[in-house]
């Protein structure tokens, strides 16, 4: 199965919970001063950045006019792609960088069954963009974060309980 990518036309793209999607605004005018959109926007570097939103954890992915996507990996491990130059299967080239050391890495706390992608200044149903959802198991999370010339790449690695 090929990977769907999503793609908008420019500023950040998410990754949100599932509770946090239902409230996702995007650029529409909000109760507030600040729309969801100014908040992502407000990172002051490009990058994969994790922030808290709507009560939870999420990801906040550079331009979204690089085509980005989840890939399933061993070990339940997720990646999240965002393609700048890759024109064949990313698999290889994630499963690759998964053997080296991360540029950053990143704790998050998952508490939804599923994981949204979308375009940040699209609403939470990806009506204008699309969207992409993934499941997931809930827990903590570490962020292990790549930034390539190719690619910018965050893989989701379960923290395992320790037994105590």
């Amino acid at each position: 199965m090929y990977p769907t990518w999503i793609s908008g036309d420019g500023g950040p793209a998410v990754v949100l919970q599932r509770a946090a999607a239902v409230l996702w605004d995007g650029t529409r005018t909000s109760d507030t001063d600040e729309t969801d959109y100014d908040a992502i926007c407000a990172l002051e570097e490009d990058g994969i950045h994790v922030l808290q939103r709507h009560d939870r954890d999420m990801l906040v992915l550079s331009d979204c006019s690089w085509s980005s996507t989840f890939l399933k990996l061993a070990g339940d491990e997720i990646a999240i792609l965002q393609n700048i130059s890759i024109e064949d299967d990313p698999q290889p080239f994630v499963q690759n960088l998964r053997q080296t050391e991360p540029d950053t890495t990143y704790e998050m706390q998952i508490n939804d069954s599923t994981l949204r992608l979308l375009v940040g200044a699209d609403v939470g149903d990806g009506s204008v963009y699309d969207y992409d959802d993934c499941p997931i198991t809930p827990g903590p999370y570490q962020v292990w974060v790549y930034l390539k010339s190719e690619a910018y790449v965050a893989i989701l690695v379960s923290i395992a309980p320790t037994a105590e």
